[in-house]
């Protein structure tokens, strides 16, 4: 395993959108030096909230089968947060985004009243963390996602990590 530090340098985010309790700012979430342990080479994890806990680990599962790659949640992971209010880089809000400072994974923002959508905003933001960008076509990866992971939405994420396998669920 490394060790990836994260530090509060220069914004980034993947999506137009990680846990500690609702009304948490993104500004106290990061705003010491955290570390957090990421597998080497084909895997993440993901440290969540109890609300999140079941979708996150059916999303973090997910990913696994169809990458063959160790995505799981667990205590010491990248920091999946409820907030009341997400906002994108440009300002406007959203329901879910993935954040990196400096080009390093920082957090995952879900807003408070988005948890029933938690498994499909969870799918596609951990699809952000393992490397994926948006696309247009069907599945998790689509500017808003749809459900399931598509061959389109693994192939973003098996470009970014060492996938052992390619089984998209459609």
């Amino acid at each position: 395993m490394r060790l990836a530090l994260l530090a509060s340098v220069g914004l980034l985010t993947a999506c137009g959108a990680a846990g500690t309790d609702v009304g948490t700012t993104p500004s106290a979430v990061v705003a010491e030096t955290a570390a957090v342990t990421v597998p080497e080479t084909c895997g993440m994890v993901f440290s969540l909230p109890a609300e999140l806990a079941d979708a996150g680990a059916s999303a973090a599962a997910r990913w696994s089968a169809a990458t063959g790659c160790d995505v799981r949640v667990a205590a010491e992971g990248l920091p999946v947060v409820i907030l009341d209010t997400v906002l994108r880089f440009d300002g406007r809000a959203t329901k879910a985004r993935t954040v990196a400072f400096g080009g390093v994974m920082s957090h995952i923002e879900v807003r408070s009243d988005s948890i029933h959508q938690a498994e499909l905003l969870l799918t596609h933001e951990m699809g952000h963390a393992l490397g994926a960008e948006h696309h247009s076509e069907t599945g998790a990866m689509r500017e808003w996602p749809a459900v399931g992971i598509d061959a389109a939405s693994l192939a973003e994420v098996c470009g970014a990590l060492e996938c052992e396998t390619f089984v998209p669920e459609m």
